[in-house]
């Protein structure tokens, strides 16, 4: 992964997001990883023991172009008729290859910009574990953690402080904590929150309904506060 691709997610709106990744492996190898439908499956799959929403959003994908061992185009189409276009190009490196991902974003009101960067993100994941699959032959589905266990209730963003509350929804530890927009999250259960991955690890970890305080800034005074994970039919945008 190179650092100057490296995604901040300070500036907004994100539509477009661009990243490149380096694979110590063959620019084949990486691209069956790609376009073999079995292994793409298998990559995919979720955990055996993932919790999934019941109000999970459908969406389909259809290929756009592709150039063997070059490039490959689809369209993501969700059921809220927002859409992304993906764009992956391999190119032949000294030490295997590099992964260069493209994404048009979902639209252009706050909601898809915090779901341009949470997807992102876990796109960002995704593509590291077909990475060490590529390297190591080894599907450790990490990048579906984040979501299969809990959510807190809000939607947030990142600034060059760390995260701000964007939203609270009516159920969930942003609600009962009290949590407004604009408040900035310090520490959840103990642990310090930087980034959108520090609170999708907490959510990962953390079944429904397990009370965690939360340390949080408004304004200029540093409070503290609890409530309870919810359930991730009740999680909102970003989540």
């Amino acid at each position: 992964m190179t650092d100057e691709n490296a995604n901040n997610e300070a500036s907004a709106p994100r539509h477009v997001w661009e990243k490149t990744f380096e694979v110590r492996a063959s620019r084949e190898a990486t691209w069956n990883a790609f376009a073999d439908p079995e292994t793409t499956a298998r990559l995919l799959a979720p955990p055996d023991d993932a919790v999934q929403p019941t109000t999970a959003m459908s969406s389909t994908n259809t290929l756009l172009d592709m150039v063997p061992l070059e490039t490959l185009s689809w369209r993501n189409e969700r059921g809220d008729h927002r859409h992304s276009d993906m764009t992956v190009t391999l190119v032949d490196a000294d030490h295997g290859c590099t992964i260069t991902i493209t994404r048009f974003g979902f639209g252009d009101d706050e909601a898809a910009d915090i779901f341009n960067v949470s997807n992102a993100l876990g796109w960002e994941h995704g593509i590291k574990d077909l990475i060490l699959f590529v390297e190591t032959g080894q599907i450790v589905k990490r990048h579906y953690d984040g979501c299969t266990r809990s959510a807190l209730g809000m939607s947030y963003l990142e600034h060059a402080s760390g995260v701000e509350v964007c939203e609270v929804g009516a159920v969930g530890l942003g609600s009962e904590a009290g949590l407004q927009r604009g408040d900035r999250l310090v520490r959840i259960g103990g642990a310090q929150v930087y980034t959108r991955s520090d609170i999708w690890a907490l959510n990962a970890v953390h079944e429904t309904g397990t009370e965690l305080v939360v340390d949080f800034i408004r304004g200029t005074e540093l409070m503290s506060s609890a409530g309870r994970t919810c359930s991730l039919d009740h999680r909102l945008v970003g989540e």
